[in-house]
Order: structure tokens, then C-alpha cells, then sequence
């Protein structure tokens, strides 16, 4: 097994930092990788993707560690995380999306649906949260979660588009699909926590190991990223090795010889 709790103090897998994955395709077309779990970072919350596209936490989001594990807490009022760089995707592009989120709330802020993650400025693709449960937005609900989210737990949330579907996954278990195209993603930042206006749609609540892929995930690799935050930072087990004795030391240790 990996390491349990990544972190900056007991060491973390990250491409650009070498060693080896406990979970190596779960890094498979990853395009970017924010983890508060891994410990507080300041105002800015780093992208351990490869592209270090890292996002700047914007009116007061704050490093909480009240339910048990390290996570940006926004306030529902009006901060969000903005990364500084710019995501784009050509139409039908296949492209996922996988967060644990807790939510304070199950009512919807004003006329807008709670945002927790959003990909272009005309919400080509987003995941929120409408009155308290979980859908993959791209300017129509696309497929809707059946059941509502709990106050105060937290769930594991994935949103994909293969490249002719939106499929939506809660705590590893499929919830839906649709047909749909996706229009081209355009080249803007990726917003946490708030709607393209950075006004409207703010989360109440906490976010925590939120991953960015430019490919649909498998059934099995959603389960593994179901199991754990921050499951893709563990570090694969040391391994070691044991020589026999040669065949000298071998006589001498037989025959008790120095």
C-alpha cells in the first residue's frame, strides 16, 4: 500500500517530483491537480498536474481541517479560487472531473446553482449543486443526481463527457447518462466555488483533492478515486532487495571460518 495521508511533511507522488505512484493511471491525461489535503499553501492553491496552473484563492477562502481532513472552506457569499492560466478544449472533446466536496447548504444561492467547478466562461461544462444535489451543467442539466447530498458529509463527485455522453458518478456509483454534444470549451481560467461572473453562485461549503482530465475515466478508475482523498498522491512502497551470499561467504559462514 501507499502512503495513507500525503502531504508536504510526509512526502506526496506528483509528476514533476519523481518516485513512484501507488496509483500511476490515475495521472493518465490528468491536466490538473489541486489539493488542499496536502496542506495549506497560502493564498494561492497549487496545481500538482504538471502544468502548474495554480489558482489564486480570491476573498477570503480559508484552509479548514474541522471534519477531519485538510480542505479550502468558501462561505457562500463571494470568494472562489481562479487558476492563472487558461483551459481550453475543442468541441466533443472528452474531458473529466473529479472532487469531494462537503456542502453547508441545500438550497441554491438566489437564481444561480451553487458552482463547484466550472470550465469556460459560457459554462461550456460545470458541476453543481441544484437544490442540494449534484448535476453536470453546460447551460442545460444534463443528468441530475437522484438523491440529495448531506449536510456536513462528504461525497466523492465525478463528471465526465466521453466524447458523445455527460455521465455523472457520486461516491463511485454511476447516477446517470445523456446524449449531448459539448460545445468548444474556450480558453479561459478554471473557476472553484463560483459562477463565470465571480459574482453569483458562490459554495457553501468545503472542497478538497479536485483533479482535471482531458480523457473519460473507467468504471474501475473512479472507484479508486472514490476510496480516498488524495488517493493519487500516495507513494507506491519501497522495494528491497536481498542478495544471496556468495559462494565464498557462504562456506565460511557454514563452516564458521573468519
Amino acid at each position: 500500500m501507499g502512503v495513507r495521508t500525503p502531504s508536504y511533511q510526509a512526502g506526496f507522488y506528483a509528476p514533476e517530483r519523481g518516485g513512484r505512484a501507488a496509483y500511476p493511471q490515475l495521472w493518465r491525461g490528468c491536466v490538473g491537480a489541486w489539493n488542499p489535503g496536502l496542506g495549506p499553501s497560502g493564498a494561492v492553491l497549487r496545481d500538482w498536474g504538471g502544468r502548474k496552473n495554480h489558482s489564486t484563492l480570491t476573498n477570503g477562502p480559508a484552509w479548514s481541517t474541522s471534519t477531519g481532513r485538510q480542505a479550502i472552506q468558501f462561505d457562500g457569499v463571494n470568494d472562489y479560487a481562479r487558476t492563472t492560466s487558461r483551459y481550453s478544449a475543442a468541441a466533443n472533446a472528452p474531458v473529466a472531473v473529479s472532487l469531494w466536496v462537503m456542502t453547508n447548504v441545500l438550497t441554491n444561492a438566489t437564481a444561480f446553482f451553487r458552482r463547484l467547478f466550472l470550465l469556460g466562461l459560457s459554462q461550456e461544462f460545470s458541476l453543481v449543486i441544484n437544490s442540494g444535489r449534484i448535476s453536470v451543467y453546460d447551460g442545460v442539466d444534463r443528468v441530475i443526481d437522484s438523491s440529495s447530498l448531506i449536510i456536513g458529509n462528504w461525497h466523492h463527485i465525478v463528471g465526465l463527457y466521453d466524447g458523445a455522453r455527460w455521465m455523472l458518478y457520486k461516491d463511485g456509483r454511476h447516477l446517470g447518462s445523456t446524449t449531448a454534444a459539448l460545445s468548444p470549451i474556450e480558453a479561459s481560467p478554471v473557476l472553484m466555488g463560483v459562477f463565470s461572473t465571480l459574482t453569483n453562485g458562490q459554495h457553501d461549503g468545503q472542497l478538497s483533492d479536485i483533479r482535471l482530465y482531458n480523457r473519460g475515466l473507467s468504471a474501475n478508475e473512479i472507484s479508486l478515486l472514490a476510496r480516498r482523498s488524495g488517493i493519487a498522491y500516495e507513494l507506491a512502497p519501497r522495494r528491497f532487495y536481498s542478495l544471496p551470499p556468495s559462494s565464498a561467504r557462504l562456506r565460511r559462514i557454514l563452516t564458521g571460518a573468519t
